[in-house]
C-alpha cells in the first residue's frame, strides 16, 4: 500500500456560521477562497511532478462543523456528492481537524474499505483522493455499482473502494427510500466520473425487498419529448396557476407551454433514472430552451433540487 503525500488536496475550511446546519451546500467550490485551492497535490504524484502540470483535480473537500460535530463535504466537478459527519458524542473541546502540509494519507489498495477511516475529514480526503486518481487513470465509470451486503447498501468503485451508505454519510436530495437513494448516488458518480449509463438495480438484493417509493400508473404513452427541465416553488407558493388553481409547491404538478391542463406526464431524470408523474396545471417555462418546469415537490422526487436543471425524458400519457 503506497503512501501518498498530500499538500492540501483542496481541503478548505468552511466557517460560514450562517450555513453551519446545512451540510450539503448548493454553493459551488469556486465561491470559496481560491488561494486555498491553488496548491492541490494530485494523488499518486511527487511534489516536483505536481509543479509541472496544471491543476486538474476533479474532487475537493470542504470541512466544517454541524452542531459541534465535525463534517466534511466532497465535491466532484463543483457538485456536492457526499458529506461525512462525526457520529460520536461531541465535547466542548472537539475541533475540526484539517490536514497539514506535512500530513499524509493512505490510498486504499484493492478491495479498500473506507469504513476503516473514522475521522470525517480523513474519510472525505481519502474519497476525494481516490476520485482524483481514478479520473487520472481513466477509470471506467461502468464499474461503479451498488450491492446489498449484510443488510446494508454498499457503493463499490470497481475493486478500488467500498463505501457503506449509513448514518455517518449524507447525500444530496435524499428521500425516505434508501434503495432509490443508493442507486441515485451511484448514478451521479457514474455520470461525473465517465458519463456511464444509469443503473436500475442493486446487485445481491432480495427481490422481495425491492420496491419503488411510489407507483407509476399504467397508461398509453402518446408522445415522448426530450430536453431540459427546471423547477420552481419559492415565491410562487400560494399564488394562482394558469388554470386558476392555488399553486402548492409540494404537490406533483408542472408547467408546460402547450399541453392541455390536467395532462399526466411521466418525467424521467436521465442523469439518475428517477421518475415521477406530474399533472400539468400551469404554463411555462419560457426561457433557456427548457421543456418543462416542475413543482418543488416533483423536483425533489427525481433529484433535481441541487442541480436546478437536468436533462429529462417526458412521456405524455393518455387521459
Amino acid at each position: 500500500m503506497a503512501l501518498i503525500a498530500i499538500s492540501s488536496l483542496a481541503v478548505v475550511p468552511f466557517n460560514d456560521s450562517a450555513n453551519a446546519d446545512t451540510p450539503l451546500q448548493s454553493k459551488e467550490p469556486s465561491d470559496f477562497d481560491s488561494s486555498a485551492l491553488s496548491s492541490t497535490l494530485k494523488v499518486g504524484e511527487t511534489r516536483s511532478e505536481s509543479l509541472s502540470r496544471p491543476n486538474t483535480a476533479i474532487a475537493k473537500v470542504f470541512p466544517y462543523q454541524i452542531r459541534n460535530k465535525t463534517a466534511a463535504t466532497v465535491y466532484v466537478n463543483n457538485l456536492p456528492v457526499f458529506t461525512f459527519i462525526d457520529t460520536s458524542t461531541p465535547t466542548s473541546e472537539q475541533k475540526v481537524k484539517y490536514p497539514t502540509p506535512r500530513s499524509s494519507a493512505k490510498l486504499p489498495s484493492k478491495n479498500g474499505n473506507l469504513l476503516t477511516y473514522v475521522d470525517p475529514v480523513e474519510r472525505a480526503t481519502v474519497m476525494a483522493s481516490t476520485f482524483n486518481q481514478l479520473a487520472r487513470d481513466g477509470f471506467d465509470a461502468k464499474n461503479i455499482v451498488v450491492v446489498w451486503q449484510s443488510g446494508d447498501y454498499v457503493l463499490k468503485l470497481g475493486d478500488q473502494m467500498s463505501l457503506k451508505l449509513d448514518s455517518s454519510l449524507l447525500i444530496p436530495d435524499a428521500t425516505k427510500d434508501k434503495a432509490n437513494d443508493a442507486i441515485a448516488t451511484a448514478n451521479l458518480l457514474r455520470r461525473l466520473l465517465g458519463k456511464a449509463q444509469p443503473l436500475t438495480t442493486i446487485a445481491g438484493m432480495p427481490a422481495t425487498n425491492i420496491r419503488p417509493s411510489y407507483s407509476l400508473p399504467i397508461a398509453i404513452v402518446s408522445q415522448v419529448i426530450s430536453g431540459m427541465a427546471s423547477w420552481y416553488g419559492p415565491g410562487f407558493h400560494g399564488g394562482y396557476t394558469a388554470n386558476g388553481e392555488r399553486f402548492d409547491k409540494y404537490t406533483l404538478t408542472a408547467a408546460h407551454p402547450t399541453l392541455p391542463f390536467g395532462t399526466p406526464v411521466r418525467v424521467t431524470n436521465t442523469y439518475n433514472g428517477k421518475s415521477v408523474v406530474v399533472r400539468i396545471n400551469d404554463r411555462g417555462p419560457y426561457s433557456g430552451g427548457r421543456v418543462i418546469d416542475l413543482s418543488q415537490g416533483a423536483a425533489q422526487m427525481i433529484g433535481l433540487i441541487s442541480s436546478g436543471v437536468a436533462p429529462v425524458k417526458l412521456e405524455v400519457m393518455g387521459r
